[in-house]
């Protein structure tokens, strides 16, 4: 019998070997260890799995699954699911999970002869893989709702999704070497900055001027904020009359 650890997570930006020790440390209360540590970043709401594939691939009859919880295996869809624990019964694998405390029998000499053993197999498992995807299910619902209500209030809307900010540090340096006559290709090669880019600030500059706030504001670049002339005025009358 040999363990083969899954590790997933559903995007890069997660830590897909969190619970690597946590299982390492189960098959060590249990005396084992683990032969090999499978490891993707991939939604567990997908069928096709390229690490998931080769770890079924590996296995032979009696080896085992460990996983730290369900979902990591499964966020399928009933017959996905189906297909999936298919493979897995047709190679002959046991399934382990770290949050699922009677699941661990499986590692457990004393219960090698366990006849509840198959009963955790077929009726447990199959429980707990529609638990998985309900929870799914349920946090896209939440999150599809989430959305919904955001784009019913725009003034909420606009302020969740504030799309790409312009960079008015450049902008502000692509117009002091516009005010010094450099060509838009000059400013290109000085700026390393495209044509559209200096024409969206030349256009920004000109709504600043327009909206009756001259001269250009200052960048703070340790605040990363734009500061007027009259907002300097402001602060500096309010310091002068304390």
């Amino acid at each position: 019998m040999r363990i083969f650890a899954y590790l997933r997570a559903s995007t890069n930006k997660q830590d897909a070997l969190r619970a690597k020790q946590s299982l390492k440390d189960l098959a060590k209360q249990y005396g084992k260890q683990i032969s090999h540590f499978y490891v993707e970043n991939v939604s567990g709401a997908k069928l096709e799995r390229p690490q998931l594939n080769q770890l079924i691939a590996d296995s032979e009859i009696g080896d085992i699954l460990l996983i730290e919880s369900m979902d990591r295996l499964t966020r399928l869809n009933g017959d996905d699911w189906r297909i999936l624990n298919g493979r897995l019964q047709a190679n002959g694998i046991h399934k382990v999970v770290l949050d699922l405390p009677i699941s661990h029998r499986r590692l457990d000499d004393n219960y090698k002869d366990d006849p509840t053993l198959d009963l955790i197999d077929t009726v447990l498992f199959e429980v707990w893989a529609s638990m998985a995807r309900a929870d799914y299910e349920k946090r896209r619902e939440r999150q599809s709702q989430g959305i919904a209500k955001i784009k019913a209030d725009p003034k909420l809307h606009a302020q969740k999704y504030k799309g790409k900010q312009p960079n008015f540090q450049t902008y502000l340096n692509i117009l002091e070497w516009r005010k010094v006559g450099k060509s838009y290709s000059e400013i290109e090669k000085l700026v390393n900055v495209t044509r559209a880019t200096i024409s969206k600030a030349i256009k920004w500059g000109n709504d600043v001027t327009a909206s009756g706030k001259k001269p250009l504001p200052i960048y703070d670049n340790k605040n990363k904020t734009l500061v007027f002339a009259s907002d300097t005025t402001k602060r500096t009358k309010k310091t002068n009359d304390m």
